[in-house]
């Protein structure tokens, strides 16, 4: 464990970087950045974690023997989104992130690069949807198994029956057909970066999904959404997957801030942190509206809410003038996205 540490890059963000990531889409390069930077601070909350838990070391060493064997193989089990969340949980002391955790992530590693561990990797056989259509490619994990993956704050749906699967897929090809034709830079994106869906129980409320800050890739939605708002869901929802690993990059206000904005989007005020995610999300929530509109079965509906969508994103960019903690490198990200939204008026 201690080798993965030492090998883990060292990153930050250059200003002409952030302002790429708030100018479009991420490419392959942007999005490859993000991963090693999501993995490097799982790693080192999990070094830290190893060195005040002796309950942890065999786990760790098991990790560590098997990326001597393959470190590629190794770091993909390590890139499991919920492994973040592990490490978080941990390092906050929540019961949440049992020990044994980190052992079964342990068994899958040894037993992926075929190193004889004690006991036989118990990881649960997952679905995975493959989407094709224009060219673009899209493989997605249904994760309905995994302990970890309970850190939304929603209820989850059981394991998935093969109807369920069958239903779900075929929303998830419309969806894909969709992002694929209208809006191909986002798709791009999708197909790098976005690796697990959670399917959440049905609430009634409708229209739900959510990432969790420390999942990188990962989503979760609730049943029943139509193709143009599960398309709207897969990007809206990797949009805060991406900020989250930006903040840990970049240092966009004063961490001192513990004051409330406005936001068009919550009935509640929220922090900076919440209106800068809106701010960001939202920008490419009206890209994608704005693509729709040209296509004449959602034309009448995407242009209303592409409407609704620049109106609360202006209400947020002049909330976000008035944040005095907002740091340079914030100020640029917020001047990007809002000529992002004006170009695209």
């Amino acid at each position: 464990m201690e080798q993965l540490s030492r090998d883990a890059p060292r990153l930050g963000l250059t200003p002409g970087e952030l302002r790429e990531f708030a100018r479009s889409a991420a490419g392959r390069g942007q999005i490859e950045k993000l991963r090693d930077a999501q993995l490097t601070r799982t790693l080192l909350l999990i070094r830290h974690l190893v060195s005040t838990d002796p309950e942890l070391i065999p786990a760790a060493t098991v990790i560590g023997r098997a990326y001597e064997v393959d470190s590629g193989a190794v770091l993909e089990v390590l890139r499991l989104p919920w492994l973040g969340v592990w490490a978080t949980h941990r390092t906050r002391g929540l019961a949440s992130a049992p020990a044994g955790y980190l052992d079964a992530v342990a068994r899958r590693a040894a037993n992926g690069v075929g190193i004889e561990s004690d006991s036989m990797d118990d990881w649960p056989a997952l679905t995975r949807y493959s989407l094709r259509h224009n060219g673009r490619s899209l493989r997605l994990t249904v994760d309905d198994a995994d302990p970890m993956r309970d850190c939304f704050g929603l209820a989850l749906a059981s394991r998935l029956t093969d109807a369920a699967h069958a239903a779900a897929k075929s929303t998830f090809d419309a969806a894909w057909r969709l992002l694929a034709d209208c809006a191909p830079a986002y798709a791009d994106e999708l197909a790098y970066g976005l690796t697990t869906f959670v399917p959440l129980g049905d609430a009634g409320a409708g229209n739900h999904s959510v990432t969790n800050s420390d999942a990188f890739g990962a989503f979760a939605s609730e049943p029943g959404l139509s193709p143009v708002e599960l398309a709207i869901a897969m990007v809206h929802e990797f949009q805060h997957s991406k900020l989250s690993v930006v903040m840990h990059l970049a240092d966009l206000f004063d961490p001192a801030d513990q004051g409330w904005y406005a936001s068009p989007w919550r009935a509640d005020p929220r922090p900076i942190t919440g209106l800068l995610h809106g701010a960001y999300a939202f920008t490419a929530v009206a890209d994608l509206w704005a693509a729709l509109c040209v296509q004449a079965e959602f034309a009448e509906r995407a242009e209303a809410r592409l409407a609704e969508v620049r109106r609360q994103l202006d209400q947020a960019f002049a909330e976000l003038d008035r944040a005095t903690s907002l740091t340079d490198a914030g100020r640029l990200l917020c001047a990007t996205l809002a000529a992002r939204t004006v170009r695209s008026s």
